[in-house]
């Protein structure tokens, strides 16, 4: 009488220590219940000794599947290739050469002996007029790769525009990159490719179906790193370890978790809806599906001779395409292609570059002030008469500009007027000055006395 069923503890076979006796399927063969077990059975050594299994009829191994990464998506999500402590940084940067090119451009500028003003001897032209937030500007269009109206004209100024330039284009130039990582890759992957990698990491818990012959495997291996994951399976046996393919799954879908179980049942859950889990990492332990017969059966040879002439024909691939790879989750599979975040730490040599740079400016930008100091006592007939003096006066108008900023203002009306009318005689005279160029200085206060 030729009868299917299915067997009483819903096992496919297990061998009990206690007992010595095996469970299952694989127990009702063994003890002569049933002649053949038609399903998905694993072959292993264990199950080898007491019956005979036919050659594989579908290739399978195990692996573990976890739920996909979610994408997120962000009107901010231009931010998102360097870490905020990275973009802090540049900034920052940013701002420190912005001051230095701006105090660099007031310390530099020379003493005029006439006038007694500070000013740049190139007159007339876009770097000399610009001040202080004029150089301020140009130091952070560079951030932005915008060309800048002018130079620094001093050394020190140079120097760092150098460095921070360079600065400018690794940091763009990354940013370029790794934004572009970003856009290609339509979620984020996981940093979990292996199962060495879920020995490395806290956040995910692991498991395995524990009347499957996989998790005995897990027991009974020496090899790394399944003797290690084995161990953490029984030393948390009451949270990791399910009944059933199915609950293990939902285990997956709601939770941190990852599911070690036969490669074949995982295809056919990950490949149909919801399209929440992905497969992940290599197969191991690839023995394969067979059926399962009584030690010496004659009806072994006549399996595997139609086993051989349906893998000839293409057969057992055209049913592993229709029944376990469905097509429903096409698409929404996650890509191989990564991308991180780069941090502070990845281009932490850059601002080693470009503060050093910014040392090296100060110390040109030292020398250049002491120079400067010199040339005043040089150059003026009465006052600075030392180089302490001429450093205090020059100091002093760097200073008191902020220091006239932040102070009360004189609503006094003759200060006003003063003040009016001094700012539109010197008006006048630098235009006058500046329409006749080839005159004299001796000529020049001439005419300037015969206009007063």
């Amino acid at each position: 009488m030729n009868e299917l069923y299915a067997v009483a503890d819903g096992e496919y076979g297990r061998y009990r220590e206690g007992t010595g006796a095996w469970t299952g399927m694989v127990g009702d063969v063994v003890e002569g219940t049933a002649d053949i077990a038609v399903a998905i059975v694993s072959i292993n050594s264990r199950r080898q000794e007491v019956g005979d299994f036919t050659l594989p009829f579908y290739a399978n191994g195990i692996t573990f599947a976890m739920r996909k990464s979610q994408s997120t998506k962000s009107n901010w999500g231009f931010v998102r290739p360097f870490e905020g402590t990275l973009w802090a940084t540049i900034l920052m940067t940013a701002v420190a050469v912005a001051i230095f090119q701006g105090v660099a451009n007031c310390v530099t500028k020379q003493r005029d002996p006439e006038t007694e003003e500070y000013v740049h001897p190139e007159r007339g032209t876009l770097a000399a007029e610009a001040g202080f937030w004029g150089h301020a500007w140009e130091s952070l269009v560079v951030l932005v790769q915008l060309s800048p109206d002018f130079l620094p004209r001093s050394l020190s100024g140079r120097i760092v525009t150098f460095f921070w330039c360079i600065g400018v284009l690794v940091a763009t130039s990354t940013y370029t990159a790794n934004l572009a990582a970003f856009l290609t890759v339509s979620s984020a992957e996981s940093s979990i490719n292996s199962p060495e990698d879920l020995l490395t990491q806290t956040d995910y818990t692991y498991g395995a179906v524990e009347p499957y012959s996989s998790y005995t495997q897990f027991q009974t291996t020496a090899a790394e790193p399944y003797h290690s994951l084995g161990l953490y399976m029984q030393a948390n046996k009451e949270s990791v370890l399910v009944q059933s393919v199915a609950e293990g799954l939902e285990k997956a879908r709601a939770e941190n978790y990852a599911l070690f179980t036969d490669s074949a049942e995982l295809d056919y859950a990950v490949s149909r809806r919801p399209c929440t889990l992905k497969t992940v990492g290599r197969l191991f332990w690839q023995t394969g599906f067979g059926f399962f017969l009584p030690k010496d059966s004659p009806y072994v040879v006549e399996f595997n001779r139609a086993i051989l002439r349906a893998e000839e024909q293409g057969v057992t691939g055209e049913l592993d395409h229709k029944w376990i790879r469905s097509q429903e989750c096409d698409g929404s599979a996650e890509s191989s292609l990564g991308s991180e975040v780069i941090g502070l730490q990845d281009l932490l040599g850059v601002f080693v570059l470009v503060y050093g740079g910014m040392g090296l400016g100060l110390l040109a930008l030292v020398g250049e002030f002491i120079y400067a100091c010199a040339q005043d006592v040089t150059r003026s007939p009465d006052k600075p008469r030392t180089l302490r003096e001429a450093v205090a006066m020059r100091m002093w108008s760097i200073v008191s500009p902020l220091s006239n900023l932040l102070s009360p203002r004189r609503t006094s009306s003759n200060s006003t007027n003063a003040s009016n009318y001094a700012d539109c005689e010197e008006g006048f005279q630098l235009q006058f000055l500046s329409q006749t160029p080839d005159v004299p200085t001796s000529q020049r206060r001439g005419a300037s006395g015969m206009s007063e």
